[in-house]
């Protein structure tokens, strides 16, 4: 699918005064230095994954048009899964009834409680959109057909 050298890890404590930025090719373009990133937030139970995503090539049956960052939280914690179970289907997002290994995190003007968390065009980053996730702002300052320009900065923590 990737490479190994395509994939770019930042650790949330390295991410200083000025936030890291990543160029990233879409997964369904050929190619390409950086793929994926992988942010570990917490080891055990909460690791960022951010993917360019295009409707095209192995996704040309996405609606037209549809472009962007999916970024999903992965828990590495969580063992061996009936993937079938459809109770873990029915929910959206985590909870230790019926945990899932992975689901979609989704931009800041997302009304979560008012979308559907099965159609994962809601859970695109869109140019100019943020997603605000534990501590972590990520954004998508700029995309176009072969290329996003991602930014990924630490949040102040709050007293």
């Amino acid at each position: 699918w990737i490479f190994d050298q395509q994939v770019h890890c930042i650790n949330p404590e390295d991410l200083g005064e000025e936030p890291a930025q990543v160029l990233l090719t879409p997964q369904e373009v050929f190619g390409g230095d950086t793929k994926t990133i992988i942010i570990p937030v917490d080891a055990s139970s909460d690791v960022v994954v951010i993917e360019s995503r295009r409707a095209t090539g192995y996704s040309d049956l996405w609606p037209d048009g549809e472009a962007g960052l999916l970024v999903y939280t992965v828990n590495p914690s969580v063992g061996q899964l009936d993937l079938m179970s459809r109770e873990s289907q029915r929910s959206c997002g985590n909870t230790d009834d019926f945990s899932k290994w992975a689901y979609y995190l989704y931009p800041d003007h997302v009304d979560i409680e008012r979308s559907n968390c099965r159609d994962f065009v809601e859970a695109l980053v869109r140019e100019g959109d943020t997603l605000t996730h534990r501590g972590l702002l990520i954004s998508l300052e700029f995309s176009d057909s072969e290329l996003d320009y991602v930014s990924i900065e630490a949040l102040a923590e709050q007293s």
